[in-house]
């Protein structure tokens, strides 16, 4: 629609600085995650993250951080998808790196609207719940 269209090109207009601020907050995230017990995400050269997806040894550790946080008033999600292999009914058990990252992943806040201090806020957080 031609809405919908504004909002694209204004979108367009604004890309390199929400890019930068992704960037920015993944780095904020990175360098005060680097010694927690969970993964942080790959990086490879010239990309910025879209989400940012710690990976936890289990569902529990996942799931204590999650519901902790969100009491806290963070929004930090699930994956937003189940894997293909459940939505076309095969075996689990055929799938079992993918079935643990679907279990073990949490998507913490990094959208470019947040402050500083929502950013510090959420790593303090983190930091303190895992």
């Amino acid at each position: 629609s031609d809405i919908q269209s504004a909002l694209g090109n204004k979108q367009i207009e604004n890309l390199e600085r929400i890019i930068n601020k992704r960037r920015e907050i993944g780095k904020k995230y990175d360098s005060s995650f680097e010694n927690k017990n969970f993964d942080l995400p790959t990086k490879t050269e010239g990309s910025f993250p879209f989400r940012y997806v710690i990976k936890f040894q289990s569902k529990e550790k996942r799931n204590n951080l999650l519901y902790k946080i969100r009491g806290e008033g963070i929004m930090a999600e699930l994956p937003l998808y189940r894997p293909l292999h459940r939505y076309l009914e095969l075996d689990k058990s055929k799938f079992e790196f993918t079935e643990n990252a679907f279990n073990t992943s949490l998507s913490i806040p990094l959208y470019p609207a947040l402050t500083d201090e929502e950013v510090h806020f959420i790593i303090r957080s983190v930091i303190e719940n895992t």
